[in-house]
């Protein structure tokens, strides 16, 4: 495996806090599978939940069948999985991929509000050339 080149963690990084006890429970489908909850702090938005898929994805491409086993729902990152593999397996794999999804959202949200000032500026000039034209226009003979 490569190593994630990192942006230091500002404020607005996402990060696994705990393992949320109250909410994680069996599973149902399989014995000794859990839905297991962990805290995500602060809660994530859209973009970096989609992110933070793809990203889960990637790490994992030749192995489709964990694809589904990770997931975010709101303010939680959900894994189903055994408890005996989430040390060992799991967190490891998933603390990565949060750290992988913080470097690409940084990225996102840098394009973002470097294309948000460009149409500003473009917004600026457009105004400036009316301005322009409507200051030279005479309405009074």
């Amino acid at each position: 495996m490569g190593t994630i080149a990192l942006i230091p963690p500002t404020d607005t990084d996402i990060q696994i806090v705990c393992l949320n006890t109250a909410k994680t429970r069996p599973a149902g489908r399989s014995k000794g599978a859990y839905d297991i909850y962990f805290d995500l702090s602060p809660t994530p938005p859209a973009v970096w939940r989609s992110i933070f898929n793809a990203e889960w994805k990637g790490m994992n491409p030749g192995a489709p069948q964990m694809w589904g086993r990770v997931g975010v729902n709101n303010k939680f990152l959900v894994l189903q999985s055994t408890l005996s593999e989430i040390a060992g397996k799991y967190l490891p794999l998933l603390r990565k991929a949060v750290a992988a999804a913080n470097v690409s959202f940084a990225r996102y949200t840098q394009n973002a509000a470097a294309a948000q000032e460009d149409r500003e500026n473009v917004w600026k000039e457009e105004r400036a050339r009316v301005d322009r034209v409507a200051g030279s226009l005479l309405f009074v003979d």
